[in-house]
Parts: structure tokens; C-alpha cells; sequence
């Protein structure tokens, strides 16, 4: 499940228009955690990419949202989801909570053209709740070549879709992050017998 356009950077906005870069940040959190919940229920369909199309609308009170039920001719399910000037003003629980739940609308309808359970979804909407909005992933442990040291990369998108990435370093029991920023994307290698390095 893909917010589109599905790529963002922190320093220019994902969409011209305020309210919908809002929302299309908003829903980045909630696309990965719904998808993690809806890959485990192994659904039967030609095509496993789902796009998220937002749109501002200011004609809108509410969040709407339509699904394309027709047969699949393009290589991905197409979703709309238009959101209201409104939106903007909620905070990011808000804005992710009232996004869940159109996403959660548009799959149930989704799953009734394609002939799926709709039954497991509920299971799939309570994950994105339990775990409070916010996307989490955590690297294994890699071990530095003298076996002293380990690293990890963690990674986190809260509600408001901005990522945030830190690398890890521990001895034993003990971890330390560096006060280097580490973007997702990036390898960080570890020396022979020089100081732990990152590279941004």
C-alpha cells in the first residue's frame, strides 16, 4: 500500500498543495502498518501493490474515499482518498486516525469485488492501533570484525511522516547513538582498528 507519489524529503513538500502533503504524510505510517497487518492474511490477487491517490478537496467536510473495483489493468489497485481543508488543522493522531480509517473503508469495499474475507481486516485496522500509529523497524545486530561491537540500525515513522533513523553501537549490555545524524539508504562500514564511523 503506497501513499503516491510514494517518495517524500523533509525539506520540500510531497504535493504542491498544503493539505494534501499533510495528508500524504500522514498516511505513510498507516499504508506500512496496514500493509505489514494485510501481507500476513495472504490474500489471492493478481497484483499486490495497492496505490493511495490523495487529493485535497475543498468542497469536503469529511476525509472520502473510492476504490477502483473493475479489474486490474495497470500493474497496482487504484485508490482515491480525498481530504478536506480541514485536515490540516488536526493533529497528526488525528489526521492518521481519520486516514486509517478510510483506508480501512476502502479495502473492505475492495474486498468484497475481489471476493475476500472481509472478517480479518478488523485484525489488520487493531495492529495499526496497537502499535500507536507509528511504523517501527529495528535492523539485526552486526558484529564489528573483532566481535567486540555490534551496530543496528533503527527506524521510526510516527504520524506525521517524517522518518526518523539512528544508528546504534554496542558493547555488551551497553548502547550508545551517535550524535550523527543516519539516514535510511545509507551502509555504514566498521574499521579495522579506527574509531566506529557513519556516513550520512
Amino acid at each position: 500500500m503506497y501513499p503516491w507519489p510514494a517518495q517524500g524529503r523533509a525539506d520540500r513538500p510531497t504535493d504542491e498543495d498544503e493539505v494534501a502533503d499533510v495528508a500524504i504524510r500522514g498516511c505513510r505510517s498507516i499504508a506500512e502498518l496496514y500493509s505489514e497487518a494485510i501481507a500476513e492474511l495472504r490474500l489471492a490477487n493478481r497484483v499486490s501493490e495497492l496505490r493511495l491517490f490523495i487529493r485535497h478537496d475543498p468542497e469536503l467536510e469529511d476525509v472520502r474515499a473510492t476504490v477502483q473495483v473493475d479489474p486490474v489493468r495497470e500493474g497496482f489497485e487504484m485508490a482515491h482518498v480525498h481530504v478536506p481543508t480541514g485536515l490540516a488543522a488536526r493533529t497528526a493522531q488525528l489526521r492518521a486516525r481519520l486516514l486509517l480509517e478510510a483506508v480501512h473503508g476502502l479495502v473492505g469495499r475492495l474486498s468484497v469485488a475481489r471476493g475476500w474475507d472481509a472478517a480479518p481486516l478488523e485484525g489488520c485496522r487493531r495492529q495499526v492501533l496497537d502499535r500507536g500509529l507509528e511504523y517501527r523497524w529495528s535492523s539485526t545486530p552486526k558484529a564489528s570484525p573483532d566481535r567486540r561491537h555490534e551496530s543496528r540500525a533503527e527506524f521510526r515513522l510516527p504520524a506525521d511522516g517524517y522518518g526518523r533513523a539512528a544508528a546504534s553501537i554496542g558493547c555488551g549490555p551497553s548502547w550508545i547513538r551517535p550524535t550523527r545524524p543516519f539516514r535510511s539508504g545509507t551502509r555504514g562500514r566498521w574499521p579495522e582498528r579506527a574509531p566506529i564511523r557513519s556516513w550520512p
